[in-house]
């Protein structure tokens, strides 16, 4: 199915329109989320230059244009009469494809990022933020309180799903609506917050688990584990040849083995083909005049490994 779908459709994912013509399954059908990421990219020059050049009209102009997506979310949600989310989608409702991969929809977190990475810059010579240990205690709380709703506040909803024949209709549209166009501002939020406080001093023992240095391999593999974990798990899908009874032992064991045969595919895959290519592009790109202008801390990096190989073959 991967074959043959990639064979017919390769083109769209090279330009990054493949979300908009989702099927479920496409070519790599886990990369629609890379086409979203990639269109959300291109309009950023719009928003980050009135933020860099008049800080004030470009807050503005992102705040306004977060609530416009965030109002048309809930509105096209509540008009097309859709599910909270994806557990309860239905056959032909036009869900998936018409509202959970578009970009208009998905941009909410990505605009609450630029404004994150503009407070970073501006508290850049800060080492720690001024707040008082209640009010960090409070934010913690907060973000934590947030977090676990938007994760969990669908469970009621889901009980009742575990019927074959439940009708996400039975759930208020007024309820649905609210999930589908604030579960990712408060998402945004709880995580936005973790950040800022880990790099600015308040993150304490988050800190220092989030940092913990055995995360770094993993790190490194996990985009290639997002772009190969869909074609194993299909794989395991079509081994069984009987009838098996799931219960949550197994769906964990299955889980812990598809995460660690993901992890085998993507270490192979990031020794063999994404460190060589991207020290070719370092090298590439660090030798261009231009970006040594721009960039003279990379292009001093790129020297740096030069000389260090030289003295080594010398």
């Amino acid at each position: 199915m991967h074959h043959e779908s990639c064979q017919a459709d390769w083109w769209k994912n090279l330009l990054y329109i493949n979300n908009f013509s989702f099927s479920g399954s496409g070519c790599m059908g886990q990369t629609w989320y890379l086409a979203v990421e990639m269109q959300c990219f291109i309009i950023t020059p719009l928003l980050i230059w009135p933020l860099w050049k008049f800080p004030k009209f470009g807050l503005g102009l992102i705040s306004m244009f977060f609530l416009a997506v965030t109002g048309g979310a809930i509105g096209i949600a509540w008009d097309k009469d859709y599910p909270p989310s994806a557990m309860f989608q239905a056959p032909g409702d036009g869900y998936m494809e018409n509202y959970y991969v578009v970009p208009w929809v998905r941009i909410q977190p990505y605009l609450m990022g630029m404004v994150l990475g503009f407070i970073l810059f501006k508290l850049r010579k800060t080492e720690k933020l001024k707040m008082h240990s209640i009010a960090v205690t409070w934010c913690w709380a907060i973000a934590f309180a947030v977090g676990c709703a938007v994760i969990y506040g669908t469970n009621p909803w889901l009980k009742n799903a575990s019927d074959v024949l439940y009708d996400y209709h039975t759930i208020p549209v007024a309820a649905r609506s609210l999930y589908n166009g604030l579960h990712r501002v408060g998402w945004g939020l709880a995580v936005g917050w973790v950040i800022l406080a880990c790099v600015k001093g308040a993150g304490g023992p988050v800190n220092t688990f989030l940092s913990w240095r055995a995360w770094a391999p993993l790190a490194r593999m996990s985009y290639v584990m997002y772009l190969v974990h869909l074609p194993v798990i299909d794989y395991y899908l079509t081994l069984p040849s009987y009838t098996v009874t799931v219960n949550h032992p197994m769906v964990v064991y299955y889980l812990l083995w598809v995460l660690s045969v993901s992890a085998l595919i993507a270490y192979i895959c990031v020794i063999g083909f994404e460190m060589p290519l991207t020290h070719m592009e370092k090298m590439l790109f660090g030798n261009l005049p231009q970006v040594k202008r721009m960039f003279p801390q990379e292009a001093k990096t790129v020297n740096d490994e030069k000389a260090s190989e030289k003295r080594t073959e010398s």
